[in-house]
């Protein structure tokens, strides 16, 4: 902690005594390696400060010595003192500042990188919406947009493929068939495009409108099958239960008749004996 606080303060001295400077703008694309480079033949070792922090030590040979545990493994010593950063991303973006030493008594010289990181560009990156103003004179308005902030948009001239028209938004009128419009959007280290036929939206607009008047036709042909299905079955259903109900009844009653052409008649009894019965079984039933 000492140690620390020590070289805080004699870093704090040192660049306020500082008699030479030099400021770099460095650009570098996401999850690429990036190289400081600084060209002092005549320092021994310079250190780097990113965010107020002492982040690694380098030397003339290539040595280095990392600082800062958010850079292990993704530090190089190179020769001349210069350092590389590999896999940068959007966090490492920032201001890095180098001194360097030399021998005792000679002046300290203070160097300033200023890194932006920049993604690469997808084709998912860059979207193109369409509005029709009418469909009749082929007349819409073609908006490109990204999601990405530092980037441009502009739109390519068709009729002289080197004009750009640095606008996001179209508006074209009459349009003729076959003209295409290609809309870019770039950063400093990718740039990716899209074209477009606006004459098909046009043509789109009544094939879309047949389409959806051929699923509505469809629609009803499903609800007319399935009206006919039911009218069909449901009276099948209702005809087979009455069957089978008759069929039940007739058993019952053949069921009754045999029982009562077994009943046994004494010789004492009555003759309607046998009525009674069956007459009591036909109510059970």
């Amino acid at each position: 902690m000492l140690q620390l606080s020590c070289f805080i303060l004699l870093h704090s001295i040192l660049r306020a005594a500082l008699t030479f400077q030099n400021t770099v703008d460095v650009i570098s694309a996401e999850e690429r390696d990036v190289i400081l480079t600084i060209n002092e033949k005549d320092k021994r070792e310079v250190f780097w400060i990113f965010s107020n922090n002492h982040i690694a030590t380098t030397w003339l040979n290539g040595k280095i010595e990392i600082k800062n545990h958010r850079f292990t493994r993704r530090l190089l010593g190179m020769d001349g003192g210069s350092l590389k950063i590999t896999q940068v991303t959007r966090e490492d973006q920032g201001t890095y500042s180098a001194d360097m030493f030399g021998s005792i008594g000679d002046d300290v010289v203070h160097w300033k990188f200023h890194l932006k990181v920049y993604p690469i560009l997808q084709y998912y990156d860059i979207n193109i919406h369409v509005n029709m103003i009418s469909n009749e004179t082929c007349s819409l308005a073609l908006t490109c947009l990204t999601n990405l902030s530092n980037a441009n948009v502009f739109w390519n001239d068709p009729k002289t493929n080197d004009t750009y028209i640095r606008d996001s938004t179209l508006y074209l009128y009459d349009i003729s068939p076959n003209i295409t419009y290609t809309c870019t959007v770039e950063n400093p280290v990718s740039n990716v495009s899209k074209t477009i036929t606006p004459r098909n939206y046009c043509q789109e607009e009544g094939h879309t409108a047949h389409q959806e008047i051929d699923g509505s036709a469809q629609k009803w042909i499903v609800f007319i099958t399935i009206v006919a299905f039911l009218i069909f079955i449901i009276p099948l259903i209702l005809y087979y239960k009455r069957r089978r109900r008759q069929n039940l009844d007739s058993l019952m009653k053949e069921e009754v008749s045999t029982i009562c052409d077994k009943v046994p008649l004494s010789e004492n009894s009555p003759s309607y004996a046998q009525s009674q019965v069956c007459s009591t079984l036909s109510c059970n039933k």
